[in-house]
C-alpha cells in the first residue's frame, strides 16, 4: 500500500461500523501522509474520506482500541483450531468430550475453580503440579458439539471463571469425529 511506503508506516488495523471504515497506520513520519492517502483513494469516486493524524508514540489507540480483547483472541484461537479439525474431516456438530486446561497460582484457587466448574456442569478430569508462576493445573471436560458459537461460549465461560480465581485458561482439546 502506498501509504505504508510513503511514511515508512505499518498498517495496524481497521474499524468498520455504520458504513464507515477507518484505517490505522503507525509511521516514522507524517510527511507525505495526506498526499499518499489521496493517491491510495483515487479510483474510489463517490466515496467521502477524511484524513487525520496524531502523535501516539505509546501506541495507546492500538493497545486500547484496535488490539483484540482476551476473549476475542480466544475466539480467534478457537477458529484456527476448528479450521484444522475441519481439514481433517471433523463434523463440528457431533457431540463429543472436550477437555479444557487451566492453571492457578495456588491450590486453594484451583480448588475453588474446580468446585465452581463442576457446579457449572463440567466434569473434573485431573489435576497436576509443576514449577512456575501458575503451577497448579486442572483439566475439566464437557460433552458438547464444537461449532464456533458453542465452543466460544464454553471457552469464554471457563476463561472468565478461571480469571475469577486468579487463574489462566490454557486451551482445549477434543478427538476428531468424522461421522
Amino acid at each position: 500500500m502506498c501509504v505504508a511506503r510513503a511514511c515508512t508506516a505499518i498498517p495496524c488495523g481497521r474499524i468498520t461500523t455504520e458504513g464507515r471504515r477507518e484505517f490505522y497506520f503507525y509511521g516514522e513520519t507524517k510527511d507525505g501522509f495526506r498526499k499518499a492517502v489521496g493517491q491510495a483513494l483515487t479510483g474510489f469516486d463517490g466515496y467521502k474520506f477524511d484524513v487525520g493524524e496524531q502523535e501516539d508514540s505509546q501506541w495507546e489507540q492500538y493497545l486500547n482500541v484496535l488490539y483484540p480483547s482476551t476473549e476475542d483472541l480466544q475466539r480467534i484461537a478457537n477458529m484456527d483450531l476448528l479450521d484444522v479439525l475441519v481439514e481433517k474431516g471433523d463434523v463440528l456438530t457431533a457431540a463429543r468430550e472436550v477437555q479444557h486446561w487451566m492453571y492457578f497460582g495456588s491450590e486453594p484457587s484451583r480448588a475453588l475453580f474446580r468446585d465452581a466448574a463442576v457446579a457449572a456442569g463440567f466434569r473434573f478430569v485431573s489435576e497436576s503440579s509443576s514449577k512456575g508462576e501458575l503451577p497448579f493445573g486442572i483439566v475439566v471436560a464437557r460433552t458438547q458439539s464444537i461449532e464456533q458459537n458453542s465452543i466460544d461460549r464454553t471457552v469464554i465461560e471457563l476463561l472468565k471463571l478461571s480469571r475469577r480465581f486468579d487463574g489462566d485458561y490454557d486451551g482445549w482439546e477434543t478427538p476428531i469425529v468424522t461421522q
